[in-house]
């Protein structure tokens, strides 16, 4: 069954998390001034960007020439997805980067943490290569999956750029919440993922 542009993004909006990354993205960035946080938010989303759209397009390839299905990457890509949400819903995601990154340059700050594992991580890279199982969608759904990743990239980016109000409005618990919220989300759809791929193996298809 196809997934609707609705369930996709959602899907997006949950592994990527962009209002989860804004503590994460001031403990790191912070004490830098704006132009600094400007650059490192846009390297962070133009990196990502490529790694997630890259996946996209070459993920079935890479899987295929492994000589793995989509549908068992559909239920290991859900259990790891699965856990993830757990991990959401259960601890504090928010915390472990700031105080062991504090001194490393605006690109290296960028790269590793920002850009991976905390945009473009396992969970993200699994969702785009799910969302965009080339022997099931056509041509059209791929280009929608794309630019619904570019949207939600603008979206993170956007979160980043303006991470100091919406973290005065939302609050510390704020964002908690919201983050356990998404990670119930994210347990729905992968349970979703695993039971698409058992179905697959037993139907065949």
């Amino acid at each position: 069954m196809k997934q609707t542009l609705l369930q996709q993004f959602t899907t997006l909006f949950v592994v990527i998390d962009p209002v989860g990354l804004i503590p994460v993205f001031l403990a790191l960035a912070g004490r830098l001034d704006d132009k600094q946080r400007a650059r490192i938010s846009v390297k962070a989303v133009l990196v990502s960007g490529v790694l997630l759209l890259g996946f996209m397009v070459l993920g079935q390839v890479l899987l295929n020439s492994l000589g793995i299905g989509m549908d068992s990457f559909k239920i290991a890509g859900g259990i790891i997805l699965f856990i993830i949400a757990l991990r959401m819903v259960l601890y504090d995601t928010h915390t472990g980067w700031g105080g062991e990154e504090g001194g490393k340059s605006e690109g290296d700050m960028a790269i590793f943490p920002l850009a991976m594992p905390m945009i473009a991580g396992p969970a993200s890279i699994m969702a785009v290569m799910v969302l965009s199982d080339s022997n099931r969608n056509s041509i059209p759904d791929l280009m929608a999956t794309g630019f619904l990743v570019i949207v939600m990239l603008t979206v993170t980016w956007l979160c980043l750029r303006l991470a100091e109000p919406i973290l005065k409005l939302l609050k510390r618990d704020g964002t908690d919440v919201l983050s356990r919220i998404m990670g119930l989300i994210l347990a729905a759809l992968s349970v979703e993922n695993i039971v698409a791929g058992i179905r697959g193996l037993i139907t065949g298809g």
